[in-house]
């Protein structure tokens, strides 16, 4: 946030921590693995108590992880595809493949 402007609420409500939509007064501090979603401590005390729950910052950096890692894969896809895309593009156009192709 740039100290002398006017900031967002969008960017006020980056910097702030997230609260419960059911318990207004606690922050998100639990994440249930069984129902995959960020919870307060009163969530997981009273509808969550027989599920596993992690600490949210640490699954949140576990996640992080593997959004970089899933999106890195998808851009060497991406970049593949890129690559063959001409030559099929070429080989699919060529005179015997329309030839074969009107054939059938």
């Amino acid at each position: 946030m740039k100290i002398g402007k006017q900031a967002k609420k969008e960017e006020i409500a980056l910097k702030l921590p997230a609260t419960c939509d059911i318990h207004k007064e606690e922050e998100i501090k639990v994440f249930c693995l069984e129902c995959k979603v960020a919870i307060c401590m009163m969530c997981f005390i009273k509808s969550h108590k027989t599920h596993d729950g992690s600490y949210i910052e640490e699954v949140s950096v576990d996640l992080r992880k593997q959004m970089k890692s899933d999106t890195d894969k998808a851009t060497e896809l991406l970049e593949k595809t890129g690559e063959v895309l001409p030559r099929f593009e070429r080989e699919t156009t060529s005179p015997t493949i329309l030839l074969v192709l009107k054939l059938k």
